[in-house]
């Protein structure tokens, strides 16, 4: 059974604007546990501007602060999830082909390290992409004479220092068409997941689905979401209860039913395992963050999908020198 509110695309369309080659905004998760999985063609750098925020990227997670970067490869499942707090991250996309011309290896190349936090191992590197990205709101923001110029300059300068700095593999073409056939399991998988969470779904009937192994396909599961089944799919169950929560005046047991939990002590478990209340207290906390959070309501944006609202570019710029001048770096 199809579900309205969760049957958002796992694969994602990135629309530019006429004559560009990069977009910038900035997102706010809407909900504290969005957990849509997506990928896209275009690659991706983020910065964190309040946080702190989960990442997850194929199997791994990462708790990524306030400052932190993250960078997402053509064709990657990822996922930001909000934390207790408000969060915020500036996006830089790119298509894999603005390089074509001069760097045709760009399309095959998969870059290992994908996290670059203030203070670590990758310190020195940190502050060169930092520098690159500050450098590239501002020229973007300006657009002086010939800007378009120096913005793929210090767009090659990025993937420059990337290639220079940190690890990365070519990909071939048949490891391409092996990752192509995972990624249209995955996406099977999640729509599977996001349209029929609210019924009682296992673990063996998804097996069964795609005619895998039930062994194989929590392995898969695992390694592409960093996650189980189950884990997952009590995700997207408190997704749907915390929405209910905080915008409508239904009953607990209703809202714990609706969501598909099997029962309101099993439903309350789960919300104090996530976030460490009640259901009462979820609700009272939310609505005293909100109130703690940027006023959305007077800012323009360019839309939202019930996961996230993506700011307009004048916001966008204002978001990004608020936080440069609040950070002073």
């Amino acid at each position: 059974m199809k579900n309205d509110h969760e049957s958002s695309k796992v694969f994602e369309f990135v629309k530019f604007n006429e004559g560009e080659s990069i977009k910038v905004f900035i997102s706010y998760p809407l909900s504290m546990n969005s957990t849509t999985f997506h990928w896209h063609h275009e690659m991706e750098f983020g910065l964190v501007l309040n946080g702190p925020i989960e990442f997850y990227t194929d199997d791994k997670r990462y708790h990524l602060k306030t400052g932190d970067i993250f960078f997402v490869n053509s064709n990657a499942s990822h996922c930001l999830q909000r934390t207790k707090e408000f969060n915020s991250q500036l996006i830089v996309q790119l298509p894999p082909n603005f390089c074509e011309t001069y760097f045709p290896e760009m399309k095959q190349t998969r870059f290992l390290d994908t996290v670059f936090m203030q203070e670590g191992e990758h310190k020195p590197f940190y502050d060169y992409l930092f520098r690159e990205i500050s450098g590239l709101m501002q020229v973007l923001y300006d657009k002086g004479a010939g800007y378009p110029f120096k913005t793929m300059s210090i767009v090659n300068e990025l993937f420059y220092g990337m290639l220079r700095y940190t690890r990365y593999e070519v990909v071939d073409e048949e490891k391409q068409a092996k990752e192509a056939r995972n990624m249209n399991r995955l996406n099977r998988i999640i729509r599977f997941m996001q349209d029929n969470y609210t019924q009682k779904i296992t673990l063996s009937m998804l097996a069964e689905d795609e005619g895998l192994d039930m062994y194989y396909l929590s392995h898969f599961i695992k390694k592409h979401l960093g996650m189980s089944f189950q884990q997952y799919l009590n995700k997207l169950r408190l997704t749907k209860a915390a929405e209910l929560l905080v915008h409508s005046d239904k009953k607990n047991i209703d809202i714990c039913i609706e969501s598909g939990f099997s029962g309101y002590r099993y439903f309350c478990k789960a919300l104090e395992q996530e976030y460490g209340c009640t259901p009462s207290e979820y609700k009272k906390r939310y609505w005293k963050e909100r109130g703690n959070s940027p006023d959305l309501q007077n800012i323009n944006y360019e839309g939202d999908n019930n996961e996230y609202t993506i700011l307009g570019l004048e916001d966008t710029f204002r978001g990004f020198f608020e936080f440069m001048y609040l950070n002073r770096k």
